[in-house]
């Protein structure tokens, strides 16, 4: 019934529910009559199932087995009793129904909720991740619940128990359908009568005698225990892989295959605690029979796991405080579990339960996480890695992802990773108290070995430079210090961002306790051999100058230190004299005679014709030894010898020819010195004599002009001092007179002041302690409890 697919499916995108509902193009699986497909509502996105009932196909089936035109109509008759009894009852066991039966032309079509496959479906493909121990008892045991409801509320016997009948949904949960031949018992006289089976009609309008009670084809009993009998037979077909009888819907065969289902009881495939409350649940008498109630209650169904998927149905009821006990029992459970389980039917709970109270984040993200490391990274991604978000802004959602960032690291991708974890670690390292800020700087290494350089520049390295500069506990800026140097060596930083941000972060520490101080020195190694010498030179050997000084320090600590700043001078020494090396030096500027290195101390001759006439001398210039002036020259020197005090004198000076670069010749006076009570003032301009135009220039005394104070350009030293000059080597005693006219201006020598040094101040004894880890807020819980809880 399946030819013509694509007709089809534009029969459904033009009908009511296909303009509300997305639907895949191929069939998910086929239950019965019904081909199921996935779909989508599409104002919400939510998750759907279509079932639709192609009655083009079953027209061309009815006339090609030439079949009265009656027949369609009887069979769309018992196909839409089927919906309307799933429409009328509601429990959590049995199939829900979204959008009612819709009834055109060419097909029959209705919506429920989400499902995966069908168990027909699974026993054909015998996965044993579908279909383990825990699954059928689970699976069971949610059948048994909906068939009691149907019993003791609605008064209906269902009559069609088969694989067929039951759906399993996306959570692995098993639901009741196939509800066409569901009967009232208690408004029946308890005779049933199963109409003669005919071969031309379509199987799934006849009642499978393969799964029917003895009493009810063979008896015409009608009775509840008539299910009870089809429960067995179902358990023997899962384990089997196949029903124990093959009647072909006849009655006569079934008198004859009835006897094969206590046969079946011995077969290996059955499992030793099934065969004896299973014997019980398929006796041929229903007195002999055990009832529904007492089945739920057998060794098949009462264990650790199956109390631990009920406690999960109802979990929503339970007080906060039993909970906890279950998760944390739940915890150490979950290796007890089959995968398929975990991850349907337990994972999905645990996630519809994330963000409802906040006192359990973490609790049921350690059950997720734990969950998830074994699920592939595409299962990860679409189950796990959206519900995250649920709880990003909760400080214990937060711990979680933070305690369990190797399994996030292994399951998710460097894209997810970074868009959707990341945040949430560099948020709590900004904002959680010390312990987890110790904790997220300690795991620095994991979560930033495959992240890019310019997340680990703009986003990593901001939030840990924030912490190193808030933070008081010792513990904190020790991880902190370790998580740049982390950064560093895995080249996460640049030279500017070292250079701008982090030299100056290091530099504002405030904190001396030796093992920062000396975490520190390891960063600073590192950085030794990106930074520039400049930076070497001016930033970080004051920097290490400075902490190598601290008391505290051993005496091994602090060699550390200097032979650290001993290898950074080497290197600076070692850069910088290449540097200079390989610089050009300006020929006018750079070259000096020996007798103007020799006497550059002095007042140089050449200063002297620079000053004069405002041009650069480039004539080498010899001062020859000053020697000091006889005492017989005058009676006026006499008195000289009293005083302590030198001052220069005009005596005894010889003129000494010299080029200038303007290209004529001057006189130089050479002097010497004479002890003297007073100096003349030699604070007049010196002017060329004009009145020779060939002969040699002279300087002359401008007396009537202030001009350059002599006294203060000269300067002590020990290879001699400039005197005073004459225009005339006739004029020594005139110029002696007029040296002691004048005022009594001692030569007292140039001195420097050199500003004080600060003490270094001491460091304080009053370090902060470093805090305590607290212990885990999440105490264990034994099993002994987990178990009386359950």
């Amino acid at each position: 019934m399946d030819k013509g697919n694509g007709l089809l499916i534009k029969v459904l995108v033009t009908s009511g529910i296909g303009a509300s509902y997305s639907l895949s193009k191929n069939v998910a699986f086929r239950a019965g009559p019904w081909s199921v497909y996935s779909g989508k509502r599409k104002s919400t996105g939510e998750a759907v199932s279509v079932f639709v009932f192609d009655k083009k196909a079953l027209i061309s089936f009815v006339t090609k087995n030439r079949l009265q035109g009656s027949c369609v109509d009887d069979v769309v008759d018992r196909l839409k009793r089927e919906v309307a009894a799933l429409t009328k009852i509601r429990h959590p066991a049995i199939l829900k129904i979204i959008e009612p039966l819709e009834d055109n032309k060419s097909v029959l079509m209705f919506v429920t909720e989400p499902l995966h496959s069908c168990l027909a479906t699974l026993i054909h493909r015998r996965d044993e991740n579908d279909l383990d121990d825990l699954t059928i008892q689970k699976g069971l045991l949610q059948i048994i619940e909906g068939v009691l409801f149907l019993h003791n509320n609605a008064g209906m016997v269902h009559l069609d128990l088969q694989p067929d009948s039951i759906m399993v949904d996306s959570k692995g949960d098993w639901k009741l359908a196939g509800f066409g031949f569901m009967e009232s018992y208690k408004t029946s006289s308890g005779e049933f009568f199963i109409s003669q089976f005919d071969p031309r009609l379509p199987p799934f309008v006849q009642l499978n005698l393969d799964y029917a009670a003895p009493e009810l084809v063979l008896d015409r009993r009608l009775d509840p225990s008539n299910d009870v009998f089809s429960i067995g037979v179902l358990i023997l077909t899962i384990y089997l892989g196949h029903s124990p009888m093959s009647t072909r819907n006849n009655s006569s065969s079934y008198r004859e295959q009835v006897n094969n289902v206590q046969r079946a009881l011995k077969d290996k495939a059955i499992p030793q605690y099934l065969s004896q409350p299973l014997s019980r649940v398929v006796a041929r008498s229903p007195i002999e029979r055990l009832s529904l109630e007492d089945l739920k209650r057998s060794d098949f169904f009462d264990n650790t796991l199956i109390r631990s998927i009920n406690f999960l149905d109802e979990f929503p009821g339970k007080l906060l405080s039993e909970k906890k006990t279950f998760l944390n029992g739940l915890y150490s459970m979950l290796n007890q579990f089959p995968k398929a389980i975990l991850q349907k039917k337990v994972l999905q709970c645990l996630i519809e339960e994330l963000g409802k109270e906040e006192g359990l984040s973490y609790l049921v993200l350690k059950n997720i996480f734990e969950i998830g490391k074994d699920m592939s990274q595409l299962g990860f991604s679409e189950k796990i890695l959206p519900s995250i978000t649920k709880v990003k802004d909760e400080f214990s959602g937060q711990t979680a992802v933070i305690d369990h960032l190797e399994i996030l690291l292994s399951r998710l991708t460097n894209a997810e990773f970074k868009d959707s974890v990341l945040p949430i670690i560099l948020k709590s390292m900004e904002e959680s108290p010390p312990e987890t800020q110790a904790t997220v700087l300690g795991k620095v290494q994991l979560f930033t070995k495959d992240l890019d350089f310019v997340t680990l520049k703009n986003d990593v390295f901001p939030s840990i430079s924030s912490v190193f500069g808030k933070t008081t506990s010792l513990t904190v800026k020790l991880r902190a210090l370790e998580a740049f140097n982390v950064l560093i060596t895995g080249d996460g930083l640049d030279k500017y961002t070292i250079t701008e941000k982090l030299l100056p972060l290091l530099g504002a520490m405030k904190t001396r306790e030796p093992k920062i101080i000396m975490t520190a020195l390891t960063v600073y190694s590192q950085l030794t051999e990106i930074v520039d010498v400049e930076v070497l030179a001016k930033t970080i050997v004051p920097q290490l100058l400075s902490l190598s000084m601290e008391s505290l320090l051993s005496r091994e600590q602090f060699h550390a230190f200097t032979t650290k700043i001993k290898s950074i001078l080497d290197r600076i020494e070692k850069d910088h004299s290449k540097k200079l090396s390989q610089t050009p030096v300006n020929s006018d500027l750079g070259r000096q005679s020996p007798a103007f290195t020799a006497t550059n101390s002095n007042n140089s001759t050449g200063d002297f014709h620079s000053l004069l006439f405002g041009s650069t001398s480039t004539t080498t210039v010899s001062t020859p030894p000053i020697q000091p002036a006889p005492a017989t020259n005058n009676n006026s020197l006499a008195s000289l010898g009293q005083h302590s005090n030198p001052v220069p004198t005009a005596s005894s000076s010889t003129p000494t020819t010299t080029t200038t670069s303007a290209g004529y010749s001057g006189s130089v006076l050479t002097a010497s010195l004479t002890p003297q009570t007073s100096t003349t003032n030699f604070n007049q301009p010196l002017t060329p004599n004009k009145s020779s135009t060939n002969g040699p220039r002279t300087l002359k005394l401008q007396s009537s002009k202030p001009g350059i104070d002599w006294s203060k350009a000269t300067q002590p030293q020990n290879n001699g001092i400039f005197g005073s000059f004459q225009n005339s080597p006739t004029n020594t005693n005139n110029s002696l007179n007029s040296l002691q006219a004048t005022s009594n201006n001692s030569f007292q020598p140039t001195t420097t002041t050199i500003p004080t040094l600060p003490k270094p101040t001491q460091p304080s004894n009053n370090f902060p302690q470093q805090r305590q880890e607290q212990q885990s807020p999440q105490q264990k819980k034994g099993l002994d409890q987990y178990q009386s809880l359950l």
